[in-house]
């Protein structure tokens, strides 16, 4: 068996790393071409590992508070103010660098005459989606196209390139699927337990019962400093405990998994987030229809009376919350008024809206939201969000998407056709699409990977079920000629 051939490409940029290293204690100017090699070579090294680099970008996806800044350039590079200014979350440099490796690997498959096949789930729809944003822009006046072209590439087409598309491609089968929603579930779990953590801490200290919120671990906080931003992983991921424990079969596991299911349900509810709190009813009202046929509401008040009875104190308290707190009343108010702002800019433009991205620069022009709520914030609901600023258009090609994804995990779950494994996928799958999808509705993470990258496990679970059907599949045969009855790029529906 011939010996693989080894590129030279490493060495050359280990050579030229440690050239320019030296060099720029000198000519500082050649720190940049540093880190562009320096990132190269990292990317090249991440091509080899795909997989570790899709673990790793799960085990991200909630973690959107934790960002990476280039500031610290700023002693060293003063004359490049654009580059020092750099800051994004972590989670969207690493989705960038793993989508660059992807595409070096796709490359180096066709360079060794390979047949190469990408997924694009749904390509059809997000283009139209994508229109939506490209048609928004005619309104906008010319020095505000390119904000709304930079957040295009930055959110709507990253979440679909960087998430779907890369999630569709590297989740191969339903081993890594599987390790994906473990490894998707304990981020969720470790942020359940800084919840837990910081109630705990409020009754120790004597500072009385507090909601929770994430806590930082010596100054570092990726979950963030808002409850808010804890409800959305725990509504997320609460839906993947409880697939494991149908799932498993061990009398001792399965009990270990109910008081972990237990124990998530009790701190996402003890959030106090009112969209979690929709989130996780509206939930359990389509399981329990969903499931209607398999038992009785006797069987299944036995089988969650627990959670009834822990809800019931905690939904008192939200009440007793929301009608005591000021900060309550601020935030229905803040909320309030943004959706009033919204609906006033859609109907300023309303078939195209005011511009993708543009909807905090029109809320800081409105001096009277600063004047009584503090800085600009982004619109709080994808629906209001979408109205403002792409539009009725933008609106309804959103939801064309979204409608066709839930479509159609929802038949094949329901499809007799399937097996017992793959409907349990499906259902699974349906509500890590449901989970994020009504979150965002009454909050501002639409493009984030935290609503993505979940949604692109459920696509990912879909093909990896599927019938030949449905998904949008992308054939490219770079080695094969065209020749008649065969064509190079085959779209399949």
């Amino acid at each position: 068996m011939p010996a693989e051939e080894v590129s030279p490409l490493p060495a050359f940029l280990l050579i030229g790393a440690t050239i320019i290293t030296i060099a720029s204690f000198f000519v500082p100017q050649l720190l940049i071409a540093l880190l562009i090699l320096l990132a190269m070579g990292f990317v090249w090294l991440l091509s080899r590992y795909l997989l570790v680099g899709w673990f790793v970008l799960v085990a991200l996806s909630p973690l959107i508070r934790w960002e990476l800044s280039l500031a610290w350039l700023h002693n060293w590079l003063p004359e490049y103010p654009w580059l020092y200014a750099m800051h994004a979350p972590v989670v969207e440099f690493w989705a960038v660098m793993l989508l660059l490796a992807f595409t070096i690997q796709t490359l180096r498959q066709y360079g060794a005459g390979e047949k190469v096949s990408l997924y694009a789930p749904g390509l059809i729809w997000f283009l139209f989606f994508l229109g939506s944003a490209a048609l928004s822009l005619i309104p906008e006046l010319s020095v505000e196209r390119g904000v709304s072209l930079k957040y295009i590439a930055h959110f709507i087409l990253l979440f679909y390139v960087g998430y779907v598309v890369l999630g569709a491609n590297i989740v191969e089968n339903k081993k890594i699927w599987q390790i994906s929603l473990y490894i998707l579930a304990a981020v969720g779990l470790g942020g359940a337990m800084l919840g837990g953590l910081s109630i705990v801490s409020h009754l120790v200290l004597g500072q009385g019962f507090s909601r929770a919120v994430p806590v930082s671990l010596w100054g570092w906080n990726p979950f963030g400093d808002n409850h808010i931003f804890l409800a959305e992983v725990i509504t997320t991921t609460l839906p993947l405990w409880l697939y494991f424990w149908r799932a498993a079969l061990d009398i001792t596991v399965k009990r270990w998994l109910t008081l972990t299911t237990g124990f998530m349900f009790i701190i996402g509810l003890l959030t106090l987030s009112r969209a979690a709190w929709v989130t996780l009813a509206l939930e359990a009202v389509i399981f329990f229809y969903l499931t209607r046929e398999h038992r009785s509401w006797r069987s299944l008040l036995k089988e969650w009376w627990w959670a009834l009875l822990v809800a019931a104190p905690a939904f008192i308290y939200l009440v007793y919350f929301l009608v005591t707190s000021s900060a309550a009343a601020g935030s229905t108010a803040a909320r309030l008024s943004l959706t009033d702002i919204a609906l006033y800019l859609w109907r300023q433009h309303p078939i195209v809206g005011q511009g993708a991205g543009t909807f905090v620069e029109r809320l800081a022009d409105i001096s009277v939201f600063s004047l009584e709520f503090g800085a600009p914030l982004d619109a709080h609901g994808v629906v209001q969000k979408l109205l403002a600023e792409q539009g009725i258009i933008g609106l309804i090609t959103f939801g064309i998407f979204m409608a066709w994804i839930i479509r159609t995990i929802l038949l094949r779950y329901r499809d007799a056709n399937y097996t017992e494994e793959a409907r349990s996928a499906y259902f699974v799958s349906f509500f890590l699409v449901l989970s994020p999808l009504i979150f965002q509705l009454f909050n501002t993470q639409y493009y984030s990977s935290k609503m993505w990258v979940p949604i692109s496990l459920a696509i990912a679970q879909s093909i990896l079920y599927r019938k030949d059907t449905h998904w949008t599949r992308l054939v490219i045969n770079f080695k094969t000629p065209a020749v008649a009855g065969r064509r190079r790029i085959v779209t399949e529906m």
